[in-house]
């Protein structure tokens, strides 16, 4: 609220840096006089690795499994009206920000002797842009991209010690982005 409307606080004004002709051309303190954003949230995170655990599996090497999980519980801003914009759940093509509830990774990696073979997937919950229905080209689906790795590790090659070749695709399944319809040249 601070130098919006009927009830100007002059120290929150005179951040507001107006050109000769009263248009403005610098705000100093743009949370102060925008508002406020509060955002919550939890994370988890779960590891397990066989060869750690001392675990003898039925087949030669080790695995490693790694869950990370963030979940957004509150995402919103308070505007200088004083009324309130929910995030959470939805994207915005204006700023090309995009905020999930949930989001996702898991990586499982195989080794055994040198070789270390990954897969991970990531996983990002369906969100609506702003203000509208679920048409097509307004709503993301839930997406899960997929990608693979193979690790070769050297304990000498030539010169080098330690040296590692890796070979990976990302996006396993060529999965497309959504189509997003307000983005679109189309309009």
């Amino acid at each position: 609220l601070g130098c919006y409307g009927a009830k100007q606080d002059q120290s929150l004004c005179n951040t507001i840096h107006r050109n000769s002709a009263g248009v403005i051309y610098q705000i100093d303190s743009l949370n102060t006089n925008a508002g406020y954003q509060t955002v919550e949230g939890i994370d988890f995170e779960a590891s397990y690795d066989t060869r750690r655990a001392h675990l003898t599996l039925p087949f030669p090497g080790s695995v490693k499994l790694d869950l990370q999980v963030s979940k957004t519980i509150k995402n919103f801003q308070i505007n200088p009206d004083g009324s309130r914009t929910d995030f959470a759940g939805f994207f915005n093509v204006n700023n090309e920000e995009i905020y999930p509830t949930w989001r996702a990774l898991l990586n499982i990696d195989y080794k055994v002797s040198n070789w270390i073979f990954h897969w991970d997937t990531r996983y990002t919950q369906s969100m609506t842009d702003f203000g509208a229905a679920k048409v097509y080209g307004d709503f993301i689906p839930d997406l899960y991209y997929h990608s693979v790795s193979a690790t070769y590790s050297f304990d000498k090659l030539g010169v080098l010690r330690d040296a590692r070749l890796i070979l990976g695709v990302d996006n396993l399944f060529d999965q497309n982005p959504p189509f997003l319809g307000v983005d679109s040249i189309c309009e």
